[in-house]
């Protein structure tokens, strides 16, 4: 089984990476797709962020996993309508 993970952060995104994958390691027999989004920082980075996320969803037919360590509600709700599974963390 394979699933595509994005970690997103307002930030360098090494936190929600860190956690994300010792959340992953849970998880034997599943090979992850790790993508790093950092400094998603503004309304128009977390579009393309979703934009990213509901692309991957369309081509792989497998929900994405977004763990998101983003402060402003605002931005996670932009990820959030990408469909992905979110952690908010």
């Amino acid at each position: 089984m394979r699933r595509t993970v994005f970690f997103i952060s307002d930030s360098t995104g090494i936190t929600a990476e860190t956690i994300g994958n010792s959340i992953l390691a849970q998880f034997e027999g599943v090979e992850f797709e790790k993508h790093r989004l950092p400094f998603t920082d503004d309304a128009q980075k977390a579009e393309a962020a979703a934009l990213r996320i509901k692309t991957n969803y369309a081509q792989s037919g497998e929900r994405p996993i977004v763990v998101n360590t983003m402060a402003d509600r605002m931005l996670c709700e932009i990820v959030a309508e990408s469909g992905a599974l979110m952690l908010d963390v």
